[in-house]
């Protein structure tokens, strides 16, 4: 009779893990929807790990190098200047004036303006980490 105990209790313990996946699969699903609703042009990784790092930073801004593709026939000298003026840096421009790298301090705010433009197509990056940290603050200091 014993075997039949741990059998029925192995069932309803796969049947709740079962259960606890799909759970976590459908929370995921939603975040990844509510992403795709608020920041479309934004890469889900990008978004994600930002994310977690601010999380875990606590409200202190992050380096970042940021990509943004922009749609064709934007005044170049013009979206120099605004980057310049939002971030302090100076991107650098490639494809024909259609896509701007800056390595940055990055704030949710700022991928969110980013993202609502009408002349901005893509957005994708990565976090610079400690080294980039040290160096944008030293720069910021003289």
């Amino acid at each position: 009779m014993q075997s039949v105990n741990i059998s029925v209790s192995e069932e309803r313990n796969a049947t709740s893990v079962s259960s606890q996946l799909a759970e976590l699969r459908n929370q995921f699903r939603i975040i990844e929807e509510t992403f795709a609703r608020i920041l479309p042009k934004v890469d889900r990784t990008l978004t994600f790990d930002f994310l977690n790092l601010e999380k875990a930073a606590k409200g202190e801004a992050l380096p970042y190098t940021l990509e943004v593709y922009t749609k064709e026939g934007i005044d170049t000298d013009q979206a120099k200047k605004y980057v310049s003026e939002k971030t302090g840096m100076i991107p650098a421009i490639s494809e024909e004036g259609t896509h701007y790298t800056t390595n940055q301090i990055l704030t949710l705010e700022m991928l969110k303006e980013m993202n609502d433009s009408d002349d901005v197509i893509e957005i994708t990056g990565s976090y610079t980490g400690e080294i980039a940290w040290h160096t944008l603050r030293h720069a910021e200091l003289h």
